[in-house]
């Protein structure tokens, strides 16, 4: 098996190491995906910037500016330039690279607003960057100051490209500045709201009492899709007015008794719609139970409660479907709603979403999936537990990935078991996912197996401990080095020594200096293939103890092994010139 370098540095010149960093951009993608999910002003989407914000203000205080570079593969940072890693970090790249990113320094005086206005670009449709002519300029007309892109300084904001008619809604949107992060709930600046008449807006016109006299005729000098029609024409009988009336009525009722009457008649209306085939008339009224559901804190006592025990009873069958393929539509805020609405339904829909992504062959759209089931958290625990000691492997691979990508410590129990078992591939799938989760029970899982009796098993389990980049792998794969050494297990030996090499953490160096000087172990072949790989391995941990030792073997008389070590040599030095 072969991983990409995990090369950590020393730590930069202004003190922040490579897992500093990582850190720092996990908080960020977190803050991302949770505005792939929330709309500005919800609750959970202010904790989640404001611990975010936290983390990156209280970083750029002690160290000061902080400037990355951005590759399709990742991050790296420029003092020294070196590669920032973490298996999590992959898509936030990717992410950054398809806006046309490449490269940004945050300022040690930025504000909430400036990193506000950051994620909500990155979390924006694409061509709301390109109508403005690119990242820099898309920012710059929000922030002026704090964050420095793609080398632009800000005052490319006065030249930027007049935007196109579509976008000057969303360049024009106010947002309101916030308080001092410790006092307030911070919110992300509001995004562009879309078409005005759109199935997922009519219900807001209908709560604010907004009733036209001609209902057929647009709102003047608003363009209305002919396809995405008002609530109040979506239902062409008498129900419409009903239904309408039974909305309004719904915001404004505080009687508990009163309020469960009049939800009740809305989810009758609703499942006689859906019989019927009208699922844009049944969204409509999903929708809004949702927003019902997650508005304990503002709703009379008892009103939420109600509201989500029938959004439960809505979201099933054919409603629950056309929920699900709403949320894979791609880049709009009619997806967001509709994984909002997946989110508030919680643990009762997993099964559902499970089977949806198995089921689904466009790669995009399974993403999407997953990450909603990653969003809800330890909820899905118990289902996924369920799928995992199922009978259905692409189904238990499935669960185990996401337990993983979740970083669910309450799955290491059921993984260790998984990886002890006779499937091979969920072998290597329960392997990833404990290093995605990463604590010490996960860790130490692996280092339980790594001299098990199971074909493969031991190599896999020295290769996901050096894609941890953890320390405390450090000790467990010398450990296993050095009795392969000597049981004769050159095999094994070697691909400890491969492991080591892949975690590249310092604490190794000693152990592989001190191979490449030994004479006496084993016979002569054997010992020049364990120095062979030893070299190679010191060529990927940082520090100069590991250069020493290289420079010596290539000195060495033996012309395998100094070939090994001046190879190693040469790949430093090209890593730290070229990244």
């Amino acid at each position: 098996m072969d991983s990409a370098d995990l090369f950590e540095p020393e730590p930069a010149e202004d003190g922040r190491s490579a897992s500093d960093l990582a850190t720092l951009l996990v908080e960020l993608g977190r803050v991302v995906k949770g505005r792939a999910f929330y709309e500005p002003g919800d609750p959970k989407l202010a904790a989640l910037f404001r611990h975010g914000f936290r983390a990156w203000q209280g970083d750029l205080k002690r160290h000061g500016a902080l400037e990355l570079e951005i590759g399709p593969t990742g991050f790296w940072s420029t003092r020294p330039r070196s590669p920032i890693t973490r298996s999590e970090l992959g898509g936030l790249a990717a992410e950054c690279c398809a806006r046309g990113l490449r490269r940004v320094r945050f300022e040690a005086e930025i504000d909430a607003e400036a990193l506000a206005a950051f994620v909500e670009l990155l979390a924006s449709d694409r061509t709301i960057i390109e109508a403005h002519g690119g990242f820099e300029h898309a920012l710059y007309a929000r922030v002026p100051a704090g964050i420095v892109v793609n080398g632009a300084p800000p005052k490319l904001a006065a030249k930027r490209p007049e935007p196109t008619e579509e976008s000057s809604v969303e360049s024009n949107a106010e947002a309101a500045t916030p308080d001092p992060v410790e006092e307030v709930e911070i919110p992300l600046p509001a995004r562009d709201p879309g078409p005005p008449d759109s199935p997922d807006e009519a219900p807001d016109r209908a709560r604010a009492g907004e009733r036209r006299e001609n209902p057929t005729d647009p709102e003047p000098g608003r363009n209305q899709k002919l396809d995405e029609p008002p609530l109040e024409n979506a239902i062409p009988d008498a129900r419409k007015a009903q239904l309408v009336d039974l909305l309004l009525e719904m915001d404004d009722c505080e009687d508990c008794a009163k309020y469960a009457e009049i939800v009740g008649r809305m989810v009758v209306i609703a499942k006689q719609l859906s019989e019927e085939g009208r699922l844009d008339d049944t969204y409509r009224i999903i929708l809004e139970l949702a927003r019902h559901a997650g508005d304990d804190a503002k709703r009379p006592a008892g009103q939420a409660e109600l509201a989500a025990k029938h959004l439960s009873s809505l979201a099933t069958g054919t409603r629950l479907e056309d929920l699900i393929d709403r949320a894979c539509a791609p880049g709009s805020l009619a997806s967001v709603r509709a994984a909002q609405v997946l989110l508030e339904l919680g643990e009762e829909v997993v099964p559902a979403l499970l089977d949806a992504a198995e089921r689904e062959p466009d790669s995009r759209r399974r993403g999407q999936l997953r990450g909603i089931l990653i969003a809800m958290g330890e909820k899905t625990l118990p289902m996924l537990l369920e799928a995992m000691e199922g009978s259905e492997p692409g189904r238990s691979r499935s669960a185990i990935r996401i337990a993983g990508e979740s970083q669910i410590p309450g799955a290491v129990s059921r993984l260790a078991e998984i990886l002890v078992g006779e499937d091979a591939v969920l072998r290597e799938e329960a392997g990833r996912a404990l290093v995605r989760i990463g604590d010490p029970n996960a860790l130490e899982v692996l280092v339980s197996v790594l001299n098990s009796d199971i074909d493969g098993l031991p190599a896999l389990a020295a290769y996901c401990l050096a894609a941890s980049a953890s320390p405390r792998a450090v000790d467990p794969l010398l450990h296993a080095m050095h009795q392969a050494i000597q049981s004769r297990e050159i095999e094994w030996a070697r691909e400890a020594i491969r492991a080591l090499g892949r975690l590249a953490r310092p604490e190794a160096t000693g152990a592989l200096a001190e191979l490449l000087l030994r004479k006496d172990i084993l016979k002569r072949r054997r010992l020049r293939e364990l120095k062979v790989a030893a070299a190679s391995a010191l060529g990927r941990i940082p520090g100069d103890e590991a250069v020493g030792a290289l420079a010596q073997a290539a000195r060495s008389r033996d012309s395998q092994l100094r070939r090994a070590a001046q190879t190693a040599l040469d790949r430093r030095a090209q890593a730290l010139t070229t990244g």
